[in-house]
This record gives structure tokens, sequence and C-alpha cells, in this order.
């Protein structure tokens, strides 16, 4: 019987242990050993007997009983974890803890949705890959409909071929039929602009990518031509080409229109700005309520180098809520004031962002900072909007039209959203991307496209006295030392007695 019950083990290491699933071989191994312990069992039972009525072999066999109910407390606590997780994220800025705009979408989702990785999972917690097996895994829990595997290239390159998948490290996610969303691992970083190390930003690419699935059809944006307007194939600093991807990675498609004599812009620029000064958008506006003036903002209080690179402040508005929770600044480079009032319309108006109290809007002809005073006569005090959401009833209409003027469009430029322009944009302007697609989110009423900052730690120094370094060092050197020491003595002490 022992001889069958130790064929049994090995039988199990190599043909269950080994290979994950129990094997032809393994099964027919238990069955022998089940039968011959069986039948051991019925012919020596009176011997069994007798040796269980020994006083050692008693204690045995509680000592082994105590040992199983341990282990099978273990095993249920065990069980118990994963089917019923209980985490706490102790972090400052809840690293490890999703967004509310990840779950409100994560909840969408009432179909299996397939989410496949290229690579074995990681067991570096340094590194990226181990940040998105994070992350995954908790997409998994939030939702189960949402199935993660990975697939290790060269153990199965017929499942590579299978998503059409070619860089070690590419995720792919499906959804329905034939509805594909790819992010590769370059994609998962981004350069710190607090400490210049690389910053996860997993979480916004991969609810990005859930929503642009969940997405039925895409919304238009149309950016008007022919007029001086900036463009949007234009690479260089002064262009529109980050825009225009940020808006496309979000499942947005981007559209040029040519209206001739069409005067309307968005973003409207400080009237130093010729070709702004030169538009006559200024009627319209202020046929739907925004007023402005021929102006330029200083705020010595909140600006970056110099008075006129504002850093606006956040008001409550859904645009700026994130942004705002999230400490994540923009900032405006010489922009102009924009007011609101009455109008045929009825307009309903919101502030968006503002100059501090200290700020004003200068009224000049020409712009000369050495001289630039505050004039009570002509220039506006603090806080100045620089940037109104409008809201207007339509008749026939279920949906409210909604207007957005900001004194300002160098904040959409590329040299002002992206550090990889060549230009080194300070950490005040690390909120002009969210600023601008936050906007676009709320006119188009797409709340859940809303940007998810990435969660960024925060570096903090302890600074110790001499006394403090010495309790610490005489603590850990001298005093544990000789607490475990005076316990050991005392514990022999005990026992001698």
């Amino acid at each position: 019987m022992l001889a069958s019950w130790v064929l049994l083990f090995f039988a199990w290491i190599f043909f269950y242990a080994v290979t994950q699933r129990p094997t032809i071989t393994f099964l027919i191994v238990l069955s022998i050993s089940a039968i011959i312990t069986i039948i051991t069992v019925i012919l020596e039972r009176k011997s069994i007997i007798t040796l269980f009525r020994m006083r050692f072999v008693h204690k045995a066999f509680f000592g082994i009983l105590s040992l199983i109910i341990i282990l099978a407390i273990l095993v249920g606590l065990y069980i118990i974890s994963v089917n019923f997780p209980l985490r706490f994220d102790l972090t400052q800025n809840k690293s490890y803890t999703v967004s509310q705009q990840t779950m409100d979408i994560l909840s969408r989702i009432d179909n299996p949705l397939s989410i496949v990785v290229l690579r074995s999972p990681s067991s570096d917690p340094t590194s990226s890959d181990w940040r998105a097996d994070l992350l995954l895994e908790q997409y998994k829990r939030i939702n189960k409909h949402i199935i993660v595997e990975y697939i290790n290239p060269i153990e199965k390159p017929s499942a590579k071929s299978k998503y059409q998948m070619t860089q070690v490290g590419e995720i792919v996610f499906t959804y329905g039929q034939n509805k594909q969303v790819r992010i590769y691992r370059k994609d998962l970083t981004s350069q710190s602009k607090v400490t210049s190390e690389p910053l996860f930003v997993g979480e916004e690419k991969f609810t990005q990518a859930i929503y642009t699935l969940l997405e039925q059809e895409s919304s238009v944006i149309y950016f008007t031509v022919g007029h001086g307007e900036r463009q949007l194939q234009d690479r260089g600093g002064e262009g529109l080409s980050f825009v225009k991807t940020y808006l496309e990675n979000e499942n947005y498609k981007v559209r040029e229109l040519n209206i001739t004599g069409g005067k309307l812009l968005v973003l409207y620029d400080s009237f130093m700005d010729r070709s702004a000064f030169n538009s006559n958008l200024d009627i319209f506006l202020r046929e739907w309520g925004f007023y402005t003036r021929n102006d330029y903002i200083i705020d010595a209080s909140s600006s970056v180098v110099i008075p006129v690179n504002i850093v606006p402040q956040y008001t409550s508005h859904p645009i700026t809520q994130t942004l705002k929770e999230g400490n994540v600044f923009a900032c405006l480079v010489v922009a102009r004031s924009v007011l609101s009032g009455d109008n045929k319309h009825k307009g309903v108006f919101e502030n968006i962002i503002t100059t501090t109290p200290q700020g004003y809007a200068k009224r000049e002809a020409t712009f000369d900072l050495s001289r630039a005073r505050f004039n009570p006569q002509t220039d506006i005090a603090g806080p100045v909007p620089l940037g109104i959401s409008g809201s207007y009833e339509i008749e026939g209409r279920e949906n409210p039209a909604r207007i957005i003027v900001f004194g300002d469009s160098t904040f959409s430029l590329n040299a002002y959203i992206n550090p990889e322009q060549g230009q080194s944009v300070d950490i005040a302007f690390a909120g002009n991307k969210d600023l601008f697609m936050n906007t676009v989110a709320y006119l188009l009423e797409a709340r859940q496209k809303i940007t998810i900052r990435p969660k960024e730690a925060s570096v903090k120094n302890l600074t110790l006295t001499t006394t403090q370094t010495n309790f610490i060092r005489y603590v850990a050197q001298i005093g544990l030392p000789c607490l475990f020491g005076i316990l050991g003595i005392l514990i022999w002490f005990f026992r001698r007695r």
C-alpha cells in the first residue's frame, strides 16, 4: 500500500503538477493506488485497528489530522482572498486605484471583451509592463466580461499571426465583430514634467481604447481653413498636428472645412495677432452674448517667466473639474479678455477660466510691458474671464446649443501642448492638452471622454536633525539587539526554574 502511495506521489508530480491537467497516466495510477488501498484496508483491518490503538500512533494520527485542518483553513482563506479580494490603496495620490471615469466606462461592457497581450506576465515591479498587468487585473475584477490572455511569441507563433501582432508588448482590445484597438508598449509611458522620469499612462490608454470600442459611431469635428487659420497637417511649433492626433486617438473624425467668407474662430487670440484683429468676429460673437476688447491680460501673481504668460484659475465647471482636482495647470500666452452679456438668444453663461484678483485686462494700442500699469478708466480689474461657455435653448432641439470662447489659441499649438516638439515646456503647460480635449468632449456632451490624468509620484524629502539621526541609529543598532537578548535570557531563566 505504501508503495502505491509513493508511486501516486511521483505520478502527481510528473503527470499532473507539470502539465497542469490530469493526464491519462495519472488517472490510471490514481485508480490502481485507490484499489490497492481499499483491498489492503479490507484484508488487514484487524492489524490496522491494533496499530491505531498504540499510543504513539494515536498521537501521530491526531498530529497529522491537526496539520490537515490547518492546511485546509489556509487553502480556504486563499480561495476566499482570490474570489473576494480586499485591497487598500495607501499611496497618497491613489496610484493603484482606477478613476471614476474608468469605472463608469467598464460598467457599460455587457459582452465579452478580449484583451490579448503579446508577452509573458511581468515580474518586475519597476517596469511599465508590471503596472499594465496590475491594471488589467483590476479591470477584470471590476467587470467579469473582460478576458485577458498573455501570448508568448516564441511558444505560440501561430497566435501571434492570428491577431496580426508585430511588436512584443503589443496589446489588442477586441469587442464585438472585428472591432479592434491596438496599444503598443511605447504608448504606456510619457516623460514626467516634474521628475523627468517615465510616467505610466496606461489607464488613460486602456480606458480610451475600451471607450472607442463601445462607441457606436464617431463624432466629426471640423476645423475651418482658407482664412489664415492654423494648419492641421503642420508638424511645426505653430501647427495643430498633435491636436489632430489626440482627437483621432479618441475616435473623433477630424475634417477640414473651407467656407467662403467664413470668419469663425473658437480660440480668439489677442488683438496683437493681426489675423484675429481683422477677422470681424466680434460682431458675430456679440450676437450670441460674447464681448471682446482689444486688450491683453497681465497677471504677475499667476504667470510663467513674464506676466503675460498666464496660468489661469479654474472655476467649478465640468471642463476644468479634473484639472482642478488633479492640481494640473495650463498656460495661455498673451491672452485677451472674454466677457458675457445680454443677447437676443438668451444664453446662459459660465466662466471656465479666469485670472487671479490681482490680474487685469490692459487696453492699449501697443504692447509694452515695461510701462504697463493698471488704469481704472480703461482697464478691467481681475478676476478677468479668459474662457466662457454659453448655452442656448433652441426651439425644436432636445439638447441646448453650446458655444465656448477662449481668449487665446496658443495653448492648443504643438509647441505648447507636447514637450517632444523640441521646445522646453514648463510644468504650467501640462494641462494644455487636457483643457482642449475636455472642451471638445463638453461641446459634444461626451463627458466620458474627459482625459484621465496619470498619477505622478510626488518626491518628498525627510530632513532629520543630528539628534534624531543618532536616536534612530542607537535604537536600530543597540536598542533592538539588546531587547531581544534580554527577552532570550528571561525565557531561558524561567525555563530553568
